[in-house]
């Protein structure tokens, strides 16, 4: 076989232990000769495609949750493209085609496969049911809206905060109660309160004066409120990764077959 064939019809795939990976290879391997970077770069053929995971890369280059930079793999396996999450200068630098995966329709229904591991997890860490709870959620973005939606779905009772007017208004709208300040609530109100917001909102003394309720995080670093020292008197939960760990498949097939529809056009 024809070897600039054969490497255009490869992919490589770096494994940082995603749950989602192994049902992404499934929807790929369909149309597509795969090597995975696990153990050793140097069993890798030169050429082909070069898949980054959805976490993507830290500043140094360090594909995240792995022990590889990009700038190794690069170099040893010379890719003719580049499988992005989100492009940055970073890859730029390689001179080499980039093409970005997670695209507005992904993050939109990643965001509903989120919601649906956070429902997960309040139900399993709280002793109340969703239509009896009392849910304050901060930030009223796409995850935000979804999240609402769903707790009222399910008969909970949402406040939302938010600093920008046309969030609050739109809830308003959607029949949500609303707070434009944190300063003064009483927590003691609320059995459940989530962040979507990627900025320290939350003073410590707040959250002291409720330790049963269950503080759930889905913003990124620096989060809601300090963490390490939030959760020394309130319970915490981390929900990174959510798709992950509760619809790995559902997930992983769904960036698989926008893959294979962004290469096949």
């Amino acid at each position: 076989m024809d070897n600039s064939i054969e490497c255009d019809k490869m992919i490589v795939i770096v494994d940082n232990k995603d749950s989602r990976i192994k049902y992404l290879i499934e929807e790929l391997s369909k149309e597509y000769q795969l090597e995975i970077i696990d153990d050793s770069i140097k069993s890798i053929r030169s050429g082909g495609i070069l898949f980054i995971p959805i976490q993507g890369i830290d500043d140094k280059g360090f594909i995240k949750k792995t022990e590889y930079r990009i700038d190794d793999i690069v170099d040893n396996i010379n890719p003719r493209m580049l499988l992005v999450p989100k492009i940055s200068n970073y890859y730029k630098k390689f001179g080499i085609e980039c093409v970005e995966y997670l695209s507005l329709d992904i993050e939109i229904i990643n965001s509903i496969y989120t919601v649906e591991g956070a429902l997960c997890l309040i139900s399993s860490n709280t002793t109340k049911s969703l239509s009896d709870m009392e849910v304050l959620l901060t930030g009223y973005g796409k995850l935000g809206q979804t999240l609402a939606d769903y707790l009222k779905l399910f008969g909970s009772n949402v406040t939302i905060y938010s600093n920008c007017e046309k969030e609050l208004l739109t809830a308003k709208i959607r029949g949500f109660k609303t707070i434009r300040s944190l300063g003064y609530i009483d927590t003691m109100n609320y059995d459940t309160i989530i962040n979507t917001v990627p900025v320290n909102i939350f003073s410590l003394e707040v959250l002291k004066r409720t330790p049963q309720t269950l503080y759930l995080e889905l913003a990124s670093y620096p989060y809601g409120v300090d963490i390490s020292k939030a959760k020394n008197f309130i319970k915490t939960y981390l929900g990174a990764g959510l798709p992950g760990k509760f619809t790995p498949e559902s997930a992983g097939k769904l960036i698989g077959r926008k893959i294979l529809g962004i290469l096949n056009d």
